[in-house]
């Protein structure tokens, strides 16, 4: 059954999606979309590639921290390797708005936020939710592609 509270980024995730843990780099929010970099290291994704893995930062539940917790730079940040059909809690960019059911990529420039996808755009999954913000990015629910 899936988890339709706000208190963990994982909602609906496979048995098999694995949670690795990666040196940060950089101020990270769980909810955000990341990447690896040249370092081995963990940071916000902030380009629209289809070399992108549906990696996710999650609470640090280990610290008994919490969804709102950010990761200082260089703390050990906990992922999830999501698979298609998995569903996560993302962040949607500031003055953007998604429908439901509406296909989501990457905020060029962004700390692992999303967009609506516009042609050309690497889709990464849909919104299962309405959602529009202005000055703060807000959190929907995302279904990995």
């Amino acid at each position: 059954m899936a988890n339709t509270s706000n208190n963990t980024i994982r909602i609906d995730v496979s048995p098999g999606a694995k949670i690795l843990d990666y040196k940060g780099s950089g101020i990270i929010r769980p909810g955000a979309m990341l990447i690896l970099n040249p370092a081995n290291e963990v940071t916000c994704a902030s380009v629209s590639d289809v070399r992108i893995s549906p990696l996710f930062a999650i609470e640090n539940i280990w610290q008994g921290k919490g969804i709102d917790d950010y990761y200082a730079d260089d703390d050990t940040v906990y992922l999830v390797h999501c698979i298609k059909g998995d569903i996560v809690w993302a962040w949607l960019d500031v003055v953007k708005t998604i429908g439901f059911a509406e296909a989501v990529s990457i905020s060029v420039g962004s700390d692992g936020y999303f967009k609506f996808a516009e042609a050309g755009d690497f889709r990464m999954g849909i919104s299962l939710d309405d959602v529009t913000t202005t000055a703060e990015p807000k959190r929907f629910r995302l279904a990995i592609m």
